[in-house]
């Protein structure tokens, strides 16, 4: 049912909906005790898949802060970027996303490695508006980036700092890993089903047709193959762009998206492949780069207590994500209002190569791991 206060307001733009919002925020969440009433609010930002907000005040007790985000299903297919009005598919987004912060806050048992989920304080549901504790630190992801090129160019960087991190990520993952974890037989038919379609979605597009049917080859080899594996729950958000570091090397995690019953190497895959595009959009996008492997060695250290062996498991699974990956760049691709040569060249210099060198890789890897 659609609330009144959603009928009222449905027809206005960002800044209506905006105004309304940050009163509702600071009667709801920064009003009480010590607060002075200058409270602070940030401009809205709007990406591919949310719009947010910060807010703050200063009190006699201290300053305190909240991030308001409202997750939308498919903002970068749309022209208009507006919070309302609000499709049932906004409304699944965001309360999936608030029950994800929710549960996590409960079970994800990790400040003594200085890694912690943003904390969730409340969900608007008039608005699809998730409310958490504001963070103060910057995209770990750019810190990243910057000591891997020092690393590229033989310079001194921190890079124990990556490494440390990384290893502190994977092994608080596998503590909340561990709370749900039960035995499966793991087999390749489900993980084929979508390997084949991102195939043909890619061959759609004219990707050699041989390299394609190589991956395919490659899969249906384990087709009969039984895998002892452990089913848990896992992040589908889990993203390094979605997370954060201070001064202090505190790491917070911000999206777990929804979150899933599935095997924990698909979590290792997820992750490891955002690390893997970390350049993408970057000065040195033309480059292909990717990250020293020692940083997803560090994490998946950090993830298994010892150097355990890469499992054809995840070599299947991260083999999904770059296929994944390579098709949402050309959806990306495709909405972007650039000139036609300019895609062209974005194609064939950057995006195919990059994604035929990686799965190449791990088509090799595959081969030789257990």
């Amino acid at each position: 049912m659609v609330s009144e206060l959603i009928k009222e307001t449905e027809l206005r733009d960002n800044n209506e909906v905006y105004k309304k919002l940050c009163g509702i925020v600071a009667k709801q969440f920064l009003s009480g005790n010590g607060v002075n009433g200058n409270i602070r609010f940030g401009e809205l930002e709007i990406n591919n898949f949310s719009i947010c907000f910060g807010a703050g005040v200063n009190g006699e007790s201290g300053s305190k802060g909240v991030y308001v985000k409202i997750p939308k299903a498919d903002l970068f297919l749309k022209e208009h970027r507006t919070i309302l009005p609000l499709t049932d598919a906004d409304r699944k987004f965001g309360e999936a996303e608030y029950n994800s912060l929710v549960h996590i806050s409960k079970y994800w048992q990790s400040d003594d490695l200085s890694i912690s989920f943003v904390q969730p304080i409340g969900f608007l549901k008039d608005y699809n508006a998730i409310v958490t504790r504001r963070i103060f630190a910057g995209d770990i992801f750019k810190v990243f980036r910057k000591y891997d090129l020092l690393r590229k160019l033989h310079i001194n960087g921190r890079n124990n700092l990556m490494h440390d991190s990384l290893f502190r990520i994977g092994k608080a993952l596998a503590r909340f890993h561990n709370t749900t974890l039960t035995e499966r037989i793991f087999t390749t038919g489900k993980t084929q089903k979508k390997i084949e379609l991102y195939c043909s979605q890619l061959r759609s597009r004219g990707i050699n047709g041989n390299f394609l049917d190589n991956i395919i080859t490659g899969i249906r080899r384990l087709k009969d193959y039984r895998f002892n594996a452990r089913i848990t729950t896992t992040l589908k958000g889990l993203d390094v762009r979605n997370i954060l570091i201070d001064h202090s090397g505190h790491v917070f995690m911000l999206d777990p998206g929804k979150l899933k019953e599935d095997y924990r190497e698909m979590d290792l895959a997820r992750f490891i492949v955002t690390c893997r595009i970390l350049y993408w959009g970057g000065l040195f996008f033309f480059l292909r780069l990717c990250p020293d492997y020692s940083y997803e060695d560090s994490f998946l250290k950090g993830y298994h207590g010892s150097n355990e062996k890469v499992s054809k498991i995840l070599v299947v699974l991260i083999i999904k994500e770059l296929l994944k990956h390579w098709c949402m760049a050309y959806t990306v691709l495709h909405l972007k209002p650039w000139p036609k040569i300019v895609k062209v060249l974005l194609r064939y210099t950057y995006i195919d190569p990059f994604y035929k060198r990686q799965i190449q890789s791990e088509l090799a890897t595959l081969d030789r791991c257990r």
